[in-house]
């Protein structure tokens, strides 16, 4: 069995907006995800529109809207990829009463706990989930 976390590892991030972001705070994130042993690979990090998100949910999960955050995990080392919509994570935001870099890094550690393996098709694996994401937002290089 191959351990992933022995591995060298990279994280990339691509912003297709015109938004700027703190993006070593996202990649603090990710690199946090591998210290804490959660079992992920190299992450291509994609800040994208509504438009897109849209397209890719369609695409590959047969839903004809847009969504805050997508998680792709390949096989045969291919990078891991996370989709976050600006347009979306703004307005979560608003609604959470908290900044749109805070919503972002929220949303890339919830995709980071995708690649790993967890989901939230249930109560207990829901808590599960938050409560990983709430450490590595929590716990990031500030």
């Amino acid at each position: 069995m191959d351990n992933l976390n022995n591995l060298p590892f990279e994280v990339t991030v691509y912003n297709e907006t015109r938004y700027r972001l703190q993006t070593k705070k996202l990649v603090e994130i990710v690199r946090l995800a591998k210290k804490i042993k959660l079992n992920i690979s190299n992450v291509v990090l994609v800040i994208t529109s509504d438009k897109r998100i849209k397209d890719l949910n369609r695409l590959y999960r047969n839903k004809n809207y847009a969504t805050d955050v997508l998680s792709f995990k390949y096989d045969s080392g291919i990078p891991s990829e996370i989709f976050i919509s600006y347009a979306y994570a703004k307005k979560q935001a608003k609604l959470y009463h908290h900044s749109v870099q805070k919503e972002m890094e929220t949303l890339l550690a919830h995709g980071v706990v995708h690649l790993a393996g967890y989901d939230h098709k249930s109560n207990v694996e829901r808590d599960k989930m938050d409560k990983i994401v709430n450490r590595l937002v929590a716990q990031q290089v500030q």
